[in-house]
């Protein structure tokens, strides 16, 4: 069942990839996601793979800090462009963070 997962976009029950986020409060019992195929009401749930996102996220950080360190001392490039290489260096290895945790987290059928 994991590649149902909101990455994929893909109903578990008609298999569609046809799920469409729906307003539901954070914290709500109320379903967030709907199949616009099928209609059916679906929750996210955290699985154990979510839990891939920390080390990967140690990795990417760790990645992220060296390259900033040898940018930084290499005298290669400096002022404004420094800055704008660290923000994207930054935003690139959060979003591999992010993209890992959003792996583990699937559509279940909403029971309620």
């Amino acid at each position: 069942m994991a590649k149902f997962n909101v990455l994929s976009k893909q109903c578990p029950l008609c298999r569609s990839k046809s799920v469409a986020r729906v307003f539901a409060p954070i914290g709500s019992k109320s379903p967030s996601h709907r199949c616009a195929n099928c209609g059916v009401a679906l929750k996210t749930a955290f699985t154990p793979s979510a839990l891939w996102s920390i080390p990967v996220g140690a990795v990417s950080l760790g990645v992220a800090r060296v390259a900033m360190i040898w940018l930084k001392h290499s005298n290669v490039v400096t002022g404004m462009l420094l800055a704008g290489l660290f923000g994207a260096i930054g935003v690139f290895a959060t979003l591999v963070i992010f993209k890992a945790l959003k792996r583990g987290i699937v559509f279940r059928p909403y029971s309620g």
